[in-house]
């Protein structure tokens, strides 16, 4: 499943995604561009995107996609052990312990944030879970950019501010975990952004 798409009119630029669907057992039948499975044992979606920061006219990089993903094994054991290792090895360089119970921390953020409205001080399972490190892991491995304003991320092909880049508050505190949870492998892309600006800030007043 392919799918190309371009932020707001005035932007010359956008992204590109590959979804490789690996059916195990079952049936499974493409209807135009419905894709319809059913009685299967399992089902991998396997995703892949890229940014464009070039003109939009010229050809995507769909077919380049589709052959990355073609060579990653569909083994969902195994995909995840090496996400934890990869995961892990980041989150563990930084760690807090706000003394939440088990119990505590089983229960979902629905539950926590109303305990909070009703509590007058901090409840620390939900202190505890609220770090956006995985987020920040997730969306910010590009070397070229940081993430970018929602985009993406939000479900909604019409993004607030078009889910570009903008050097205010937002795009701050989405990379703020890069620095005090130390990750510089998330910041690369913040460095490089304001790198290429510098000639516009000298400038721009």
């Amino acid at each position: 499943m392919n799918i190309r798409a371009k932020y707001k009119p005035d932007l010359d630029a956008g992204y590109e995604g590959v979804t490789r669907v690996v059916v195990s057992g079952g049936e499974s039948s493409v209807d135009g561009s419905v894709l319809n499975i059913s009685n299967a044992k399992s089902v991998i979606l396997l995703t892949r995107t890229k940014k464009i920061l070039r003109p939009l006219r010229r050809p995507g990089n769909q077919e380049n996609i589709q052959k990355q993903l073609a060579l990653i094994a569909a083994d969902y054991d195994g995909l995840l052990k090496g996400q934890l290792a990869t995961h892990e090895a980041i989150y563990d360089r930084v760690k807090i312990d706000l003394n939440a119970s088990a119990s505590e921390r089983a229960k979902s953020n629905e539950d926590l944030l109303d305990e909070q409205k009703k509590s007058a001080v901090p409840v620390t399972a939900l202190w505890k879970g609220s770090s956006t490190r995985p987020g920040l892991v997730s969306f910010s491995r590009s070397k070229e950019t940081p993430p970018d304003l929602l985009g993406i991320w939000t479900g909604n092909a019409k993004a607030g501010w078009g889910g570009f880049y903008h050097l205010d508050a937002n795009l701050n505190l989405q990379i703020s975990q890069g620095n005090i949870g130390d990750m510089p492998e998330a910041m690369e892309g913040y460095f490089k952004i304001n790198e290429s600006w510098r000639t516009d800030f000298e400038t721009t007043p």
